[in-house]
């Protein structure tokens, strides 16, 4: 009879686990679709000032027809997307046409010196940054998604593998689920024969510093796309950007480019601007 209690306890346990995780899962789920609703909208004011460009450009350099050509063609490219990925990979292609624009106001000093293309390239180059930070904190929810999808799969496979949990193991874990399960922990907390109610108890204790990192691991992004990933100090600060054109991973991505800018978020991204 206890044998069976005990067995039913675990099930009962695992089903409750799996709700909490899939709830989180669920959440996770809806900030992925917020982070992309977000970096849609910057995509979408960029593709909005694209036209107004093009035509400032084309008064100054008709003939360039095949470069006007190549970015409606790309701008095209990216409101008929059908996924975030797709349009993440067609908004890439769009970047280096515009690049081949800019080059090309080089050659034509009245335009650089226009009004209306210096306000436009200012709004553009604002617009990117955003879409650049964006799009890590899109891909960092992204991961966070998946990392949840893996812990999941991995910690009911790690108790049907044991086939049974430790006494501790089974306190701490009814403590944890009680917020989102109390009278179902309740009944188990007392089966169990665990002492006092659980909203009685304290919160299962932890190491503080063992989540203190020395290093963390962040994104090296170029060009709008994130070309590798470095290690580097937990406590670089958001003006340590330069310093670290000197890691020899970041020297091998960047080549023989020139640096224009970089944009640094401590502990996330490393954006370079060649």
């Amino acid at each position: 009879m206890i044998a069976l209690i005990v067995v039913l306890i675990v099930i009962a346990i695992l089903v409750i686990a799996v709700i909490v995780l899939y709830n989180n899962l669920v959440q996770l789920r809806n900030r992925v679709d917020n982070a992309w609703s977000q970096i849609d909208v910057q995509l979408q004011r960029r593709l909005d000032l694209i036209p107004n460009l093009v035509e400032t450009v084309k008064g100054y350099a008709s003939h360039e027809r095949g470069t006007f050509e190549a970015v409606t063609q790309a701008r095209n490219a990216v409101m008929a997307a059908p996924t975030p990925e797709a349009k993440m990979e067609a908004d890439n292609v769009l970047t280096g046409t515009l690049k081949s624009l800019f080059a090309v106001a080089e050659a034509y000093p009245d335009l650089k010196a226009n009004t209306n293309f210096q306000q436009l390239q200012a709004e553009l180059t604002n617009t990117e940054d955003k879409i650049s930070y964006m799009r890590q904190s899109y891909n960092d929810t992204v991961m966070k998604y998946n990392t949840a999808i893996a812990a999941m799969m991995s910690y009911v496979n790690e108790i049907y593998t044991r086939g049974s949990l430790t006494r501790g193991e089974l306190r701490a874990l009814l403590l944890c689920l009680n917020p989102v399960s109390p009278h179902v922990t309740e009944e188990m907390w007392e089966i169990c024969g665990f002492g006092e109610p659980i909203y009685k108890q304290s919160w299962p204790t932890y190491d503080e510093t063992k989540l203190v990192a020395d290093e963390v691991e962040i994104a090296v992004q170029i060009k709008g796309k994130v070309r590798g990933r470095i290690m580097v100090p937990a406590t670089l600060g958001k003006d340590d950007g330069e310093k670290l054109l000197e890691n020899e991973t970041v020297k091998k991505l960047v080549g023989d480019a020139q640096v224009k800018k970089i944009i640094f978020v401590p502990g996330r991204l490393l954006n370079i601007v060649c």
